[in-house]
């Protein structure tokens, strides 16, 4: 890897990104999104006492971890600059 780009990775992966793939002067990163489970428990939680024949709010919670965003980043090196670029990762979704 580019010492340029691995500083930059170095800085991403510390916001929590990681490596998806390492090409030299290409370097692709990626972050899924994050789902709050405190509020989705207490929702879930709420739904139960309210007593709905079905506890409501947990099939959208795991709805929500299996199908969450994922965020990439391409960073690639041009004439001794890094690049970087949005990237739509292949991900799961039922929207694609």
């Amino acid at each position: 890897m580019d010492a340029l780009l691995s500083t930059l990775s170095g800085e991403l992966m510390a916001t929590g990104y990681v490596i998806q793939s390492d090409g030299g002067t290409q370097v692709v990163l990626a972050k899924k999104g994050r789902v709050n489970h405190i509020l989705h428990f207490i929702l879930t939680v709420i739904s139960a006492i309210l007593a709905f024949p079905i506890v409501f709010w947990a099939p959208i919670w795991l709805l929500m971890i299996l199908l969450r965003k994922e965020d990439a980043i391409l960073l690639s090196v041009v004439n001794g600059k890094v690049e970087s670029r949005p990237v739509k990762p292949k991900g799961r979704s039922i929207f694609n």
